[in-house]
């Protein structure tokens, strides 16, 4: 009696591992994960640049675009940003919303 319901059961998960809908679930997994990466990767990189802004905000817009957006204090710094940003191999293009704040920010 055991022996078809465990039979039974075990088809059920399968033919479920196999449906659309758990393979679309895997791959929008796979696709955050990656988008999840690449901020933190930035974030780290940032930081051991020596990048301390609380004003400055990071995105990963998908696997290899990061957003940069916020306020710096001179476009020094909007540049320094992006060349560390551009030095994390898995980024290949960056959207630099960042803004230039003439004054003081209180950082």
């Amino acid at each position: 009696m055991v022996r078809p319901f465990i039979s039974s059961a075990v088809k059920i998960v399968i033919d479920a591992s196999k449906s659309d809908e758990i393979r679309t679930c895997g791959r929008d997994s796979v696709r955050l994960l990656g988008k999840l990466s690449l901020q933190r990767k930035v974030e780290s990189s940032l930081l051991e640049a020596g990048v301390v802004n609380p004003h400055l905000f990071v995105s990963a817009e998908n696997s290899n675009t990061v957003r940069l957006y916020g306020m710096v204090n001179s476009s020094e710094e909007k540049e320094a940003v992006e060349r560390v940003v551009k030095g994390i191999k898995d980024t290949k293009k960056i959207a630099n919303d960042l803004v230039v704040f003439k004054g003081s920010m209180g950082a």
